[in-house]
């Protein structure tokens, strides 16, 4: 009992303070490496930033402009298309990554590929593939590639909601065609010479790809029929 109670103490602690000490080390330390010393949300988050390859001292540190809690009604009962969910789908560490954008009204998605995890790089390449498109809002999740986010508003004028922390079930859209995404590429895969055609042909098989939630219609077919229909 003492020693369950010690382990969440020290993990709440770090928590706290934001130690600068990885995760991974903390959970691989004497009893620490069982996880039910964890509370289910400290669970979460060990699952989480492991993944991610994160550490406690990087949560939090975005400026953040709205929370999702002030995201439009429309966007949350998806009833148009334009509000957008965005991520990052990394290869291997330090290499190029893919942005990846999803309308949360017909699930189609677009694709871009940046050559290194930079807001400078992530924020210019969502310019460019959100330009040409129907945009009322974004939502991406907490990275730090999203720390420019301003630009993002400045140039599109578009606002931006970002989600609790710790809390992907928010943008459960983007988090689930990241999944499909990955049936094409595994986790640890170097993208740097994954050209532009390759990446095209991914897009193309997951937006023609019926889907049940459309009543077997494809996102193809959802956008660009609301597109037709709001012209």
């Amino acid at each position: 009992m003492l020693a369950n109670l010690m382990s969440f103490f020290i993990v709440h602690l770090y928590c706290i303070f934001k130690s600068k000490i990885e995760l991974n080390e903390l959970v691989t330390k004497g009893n620490l490496m069982n996880y039910h010393h964890f509370t289910i949300d400290e669970r979460e988050s060990i699952l989480i930033y492991r993944t991610k390859g994160l550490n406690f001292s990087q949560r939090g540190k975005i400026p953040i402009s709205h929370t999702i809690h002030e995201r439009p009604r429309e966007a949350n009962k998806r009833t148009r298309i334009g509000d957008w969910e965005a991520d990052t789908v990394a290869g291997q560490i330090r290499k190029a990554c893919l942005i990846t954008l999803t309308d949360r009204y017909s699930r189609f998605l677009k694709i871009k590929k940046v050559a290194v995890k930079k807001s400078k790089l992530v924020i210019e390449a969502m310019v460019q593939m959100l330009e040409p498109l129907p945009k009322e809002t974004i939502t991406p999740d907490r990275g730090k590639e999203f720390t420019n986010h301003q630009d993002l508003t400045d140039q599109l004028k578009v606002e931006v909601y970002f989600p609790d922390p710790h809390a992907p079930w928010q943008r459960g859209t983007n988090e689930n065609t990241n999944g499909l995404l990955r049936e094409y590429f595994p986790k640890g895969s170097d993208l740097t010479f994954i050209d532009e055609h390759t990446i095209q042909l991914w897009e193309d098989k997951l937006n023609n790809r019926p889907r049940k939630c459309l009543n077997w219609k494809t996102p193809y077919e959802v956008f660009y029929g609301k597109i037709v229909h709001l012209i």
